[in-house]
């Protein structure tokens, strides 16, 4: 394996280790109760809406991440090429669907408020919080290994370099 590989490997391999770790925690069978809620579809509503925000922000970096990996990447780099252009587009797509994944959620919670019923677990919501979750982990991830592999490119341009 050539020097230059081994940080973009051990991202894939940490990455992939912390994904499979955190399938193995356990859900709460009983959970103490600390304050009663005065209204709990509120607080599902109002819990819904940061959530969204939260994602928006993620993507909003990562978007202007990838964006500036596509406009600077080949100078940050002499070894950009192909698939760094590749999983750059992939990042901005993942970007895109977690945004609609946004627009799904917010489309489900407006549906529940019309219906005045407010269901966390209802299919559409689900589906949407799914595509959020998924689009923004998949864009990070692929922000990350493509800044990996310009860090890479980075060192073995370094004089005295062994590839």
């Amino acid at each position: 394996m050539r020097w230059f590989a081994r940080y973009s490997t051990l991202y894939i391999v940490l990455a992939l280790v912390l994904f499979f770790v955190s399938m193995f925690v356990e859900d709460s069978d009983s959970v103490p109760v600390v304050a009663t809620l005065q209204s709990p579809a509120d607080s599902t509503l109002e819990l819904l809406l940061e959530l969204g925000k939260l994602v928006a922000a993620v993507n909003t970096a990562m978007l202007a991440a990838a964006v500036s990996m596509v406009v600077k990447g080949k100078d940050w780099t002499t070894t950009w090429g192909r698939l760094d252009s590749y999983l750059v587009v992939l990042a901005i797509l993942s970007g895109a669907m977690s945004y609609y994944g946004i627009y799904v959620g917010h489309d489900a919670l407006l549906g529940m408020v019309f219906q005045g019923v407010v269901h966390p677990f209802e299919a559409k919501l689900e589906t949407g919080l799914n595509i959020q979750y998924y689009g923004m982990l998949v864009g990070v991830f692929l922000v990350g290994l493509v800044f990996t592999r310009i860090l890479e490119g980075r060192d073995s341009e370094k004089p005295g370099h062994n590839a």
